[in-house]
């Protein structure tokens, strides 16, 4: 499974350190876009995946995209990402506070999946909630039904909370 995580801060490289370390992906599958071209450098010595600094150029291979910005950087996100983001694609946002709603219109596609998983997949224990579109299937990428289970312990998911 190719994953794309976008956001190199804490949560992101929690997310792309735990998925090398539990074989959900390679380090060859796992890419990590930076805030900007200049982060790149930094965000490598990390090594736990190849590092992009232009959406364009990584986006378009993922099969799971992980949003791991700060809430108050999602508008400028969603600008570098429009037109990017395929209707195949899986989109999990760990956003807190930017709802489905926002996602599926910001990005353009049905398959979205929100999570709050902060202090769990910080220390490697623990499960998160996470509600997701009904365009999301239990056969996707990042809903638990493939490898990252033991990542997040199961979903719960959700109604009309719209979140």
């Amino acid at each position: 499974m190719k994953i794309l995580i976008i956001g190199g801060g804490n949560m992101g490289l929690t997310y792309g350190r735990s998925f090398v370390r539990s074989h959900i992906t390679s380090r060859l599958d796992l890419r990590l876009l930076a805030r900007s071209p200049e982060r790149v450098p930094a965000l490598a010595l990390h090594d736990i995946g190849t590092v992009w600094g232009h959406p364009s150029e990584c986006v378009p291979g993922a099969d799971l995209l992980i949003l791991a910005v700060k809430p108050q950087d999602s508008p400028a996100l969603f600008e570098s990402l429009r037109g990017l983001v395929q209707p195949q694609q899986v989109v999990l946002s760990i956003m807190a506070g930017v709802r489905i709603d926002t996602l599926r219109e910001a990005l353009g596609t049905p398959k979205i999946i929100r999570a709050m998983p902060n202090l769990p997949a910080q220390i490697g224990m623990g499960m998160t909630a996470f509600t997701s579109t009904d365009a999301v299937t239990r056969a996707e990428p990042g809903t638990g039904a493939e490898p990252a289970q033991h990542h997040r312990q199961d979903g719960v998911r959700g109604g009309r909370i719209g979140y």
